[in-house]
């Protein structure tokens, strides 16, 4: 009597947690949309069924809108008509069932195969569930989003139909920062954040290929992404994240959980107008040229955020899983989170697949934990980040240290500072390397990156111009030529130093680097400050007791 009692506890347990549900396997026949990534999706509940429109599959570019049927699993094709967006993948997208529309907007036209043709948009467009006609918003306003792709957004779908859409972030040759709503009754953009440099550690920087969903009618959650490239520097991917709450223009960073991510998605659990909330992220791509070391996410994993509390929840879903993958997208229906398409990340290939992740809010936090939060990973941007402190921000401002206040310890004081010269520079010359691959393209069309530059050519030609230095007079007097070297030498090379710890700075600063490591650095610095003072202090006043200079370099 009691083993049949524990085995329906068990089957209760397990059934009231989340699950992924197999709807529909990749298939190449032409009744299913070609395999593709990077496409969108919204849900039909009039109709019970979800609308695909566009993508990509290698050079191709997709225009085309299909239904799928969540009654009898069958795709169709839909014929329709109005003002049909342009063939574009990587939009923003998401369906107002208050309104019976569907919408997508801004993304990229590859040119398939021409690259003269490649363009970006700025725009949006509305997709009538009922007549299947498609329609281009007009722009009452001043205000329009930079045309873009990569960006992240959507609308908060709770069947009132009053909700705006909004679009955050992108890439179309520079990366952006800002935030748009488009009001839907008012039928025009506004901006709901200006956007912010990519040295202020209180709002996101500007990136791309990030993912994002919206957690209320005008918050948003924000997840990772590439802030490399595109006039900027930084982790890409990246797994820093953030809430935007669009009534404060507030955002809040939150803490970081899971592995960095590109190409992922989110999604929120239903029902959207419950009293608990939950969004989960899946899937996504952890490694790139930048990534020397990531742990690898588990198919069964997902990450599940509370909005209530701003926290995140690694989880396993139990049983089958769908295959890891990259450029999927996912949408909030009725039954639990649909996923659709991407690219396999274990050679699948492009999928045209549909999996149901089943499930309300309030079952998210019954299914076991997959670990604690925080990922392992490391990067050439961190990598970069240890040259440079150990090269600039230690060994060569101990050598210059040293050459300004020890040289009266002759001759130690002279190979001290050479030693250090040489072994900090080595450090430097390797952490140079490290940010030419970290960073996609557009290396010096960024404050750091073009100082950085600066601060390499100063610090390789010091030992070089030190090499041909004018020797002094065989009785030890200064010739013209040796006083002129040793104003530039000593100053160009202070110069150096001082810029090299404003540059260290910046880059603790876009690398969006820990609070611990700001702390450790500034603290660092502090101490430099407080040194030089100390022994410039003792100098001056040893020097004006024993009213002598100091003693020439040889």
């Amino acid at each position: 009597m009691l083993r049949p009692v524990i085995f329906l506890l068990l089957v209760t347990a397990v059934y009231s947690q989340l699950r992924w549900r197999l709807l529909s396997a990749t298939n190449d026949s032409d009744l299913f949309p070609k395999p593709r990534r990077d496409s969108s999706i919204g849900f039909d509940r009039k109709h019970n069924r979800l609308i695909i429109f566009g993508g990509r599959a290698g050079s191709d570019n997709f225009r085309d809108t299909w239904a799928f049927d969540l009654s009898s699993n069958e795709w169709k094709e839909l014929t329709t008509g109005g003002s049909i967006p342009e063939k574009r993948f990587s939009m923003v997208y998401g369906a107002d069932n208050g309104r019976s529309t569907f919408y997508v907007s801004t993304g990229e036209y590859s040119g398939e195969g021409d690259s003269s043709k490649r363009r970006f948009f700025d725009d949006i467009l509305e997709f009538d569930l009922n007549t299947e006609q498609w329609k281009r918003l007009s722009d009452g306003s001043n205000i329009k989003p930079q045309e873009r792709y990569g960006s992240a957004g959507g609308i908060f779908d709770d069947g009132k139909g009053v909700n705006g859409f909004y679009i955050t972030h992108g890439f179309s040759g520079t990366r952006y920062s800002n935030t748009l709503k488009f009001d839907l009754d008012k039928n025009q953009w506004e901006e709901k954040f200006s956007g912010s440099n990519n040295y202020n550690p209180n709002y996101p920087h500007a990136r791309c290929l990030h993912t994002g969903t919206l957690t209320n009618p005008d918050e948003l959650v924000m997840y990772g992404g590439c802030l490399g490239g595109g006039m900027t520097g930084g982790s890409c991917p990246s797994k820093d994240n953030w809430k935007f709450d669009a009534t404060k223009t507030e955002w809040t960073r939150l803490e970081e959980c899971s592995t960095p991510r590109m190409y992922s998605a989110m999604a929120m659990l239903p029902p959207l107008n419950g009293s608990e909330r939950r969004a989960v992220l899946y899937a996504g791509q952890e490694t790139s040229k930048s990534v020397l070391v990531t742990p690898r996410y588990k198919a069964n994993e997902i990450a599940v955020f509370n909005p209530d509390t701003n926290k995140w929840e690694r989880k396993t879903v139990e049983g089958t899983s769908p295959a890891r993958r990259v450029g999927h997208v996912m949408t909030t229906t009725d039954n639990g989170i649909v996923l659709f398409s991407g690219s396999g990340s274990d050679g699948e290939g492009l999928l045209n697949d549909i999996w149901l992740l089943e499930g309300t809010a309030a079952e998210a936090d019954k299914n076991p934990s997959a670990g604690e939060c925080g990922s392992s990973d490391f990067n050439l941007v961190a990598l970069h980040g240890i040259f440079m402190f150990i090269g600039w921000g230690v060994l060569l401002q101990a050598g210059a240290f040293i050459a300004r206040y020890f040289r009266h310890k002759d001759p130690w004081w002279f190979k001290m500072h050479r030693g250090l010269q040489v072994s900090g520079l080595l450090l430097t010359i390797a952490g140079l390397i490290c940010a030419f691959i970290s960073v996609p393209f557009d290396h010096l069309k960024f404050a750091h990156g073009a100082l950085g530059i600066i601060i390499m050519i100063i610090g390789v030609a010091q030992p070089l111009n030190a090499a041909v230095r004018p020797h002094k007079h065989p009785d030890g007097s200064r010739s013209t030529g040796r006083f002129i070297w040793e104003l530039v030498h000593k100053n160009i090379g202070r110069l150096g130093l001082i810029l090299a710890l404003i540059n260290i700075s910046l880059g603790l600063l876009l690398a969006v680097a820990p609070v611990a490591a700001w702390a450790v650095w500034f603290a660092l610095l502090g101490t430099f400050v407080i040194a030089y003072l100390v022994m410039e202090f003792r100098l001056r006043l040893s020097q004006r007791s024993s009213k002598t200079v100091a003693i020439p370099m040889k």
